[in-house]
């Protein structure tokens, strides 16, 4: 599956678990956030969205999910590398990895 499919959006903290914004650049951006690949296709599991906080990005300590800030690489959605396994802690508990824009699992 690619990271494209999944409605991607960089993000920007604007006010510490309060206020975030959607940027087209990576290189401004604090996070990303994607439709869960586990939940998005299932008529069971309740659908939401995955965070992942970028390391080297100036994120507050304390922003949620305040799990690790993992090091990206790439320009876009399509050759997009976080280095690290993404987890969602609690829910439907998906584990995964993105690899120059394709989401893998562990």
């Amino acid at each position: 599956m690619r990271l494209s499919e999944l409605q991607p959006t960089f993000l920007v903290i604007e006010k510490s678990n309060v206020q975030r914004r959607e940027v087209d650049d990576l290189r401004a951006a604090h996070g990303l956030m994607f439709a869960c690949p586990r939940c998005l296709r299932s008529v069971l599991e309740r659908r939401h969205s995955v965070v992942c906080w970028f390391a080297d990005r100036s994120v507050p300590e304390g922003e949620m999910p305040s799990w690790a800030r993992l090091p990206v690489k790439g320009s876009t959605y399509d050759d997009l590398t976080v280095d690290g396994v993404i987890a969602v802690r609690g829910g439907c508990r998906w584990r995964g990895r993105i690899q120059a824009g394709r989401i893998t699992l562990p």
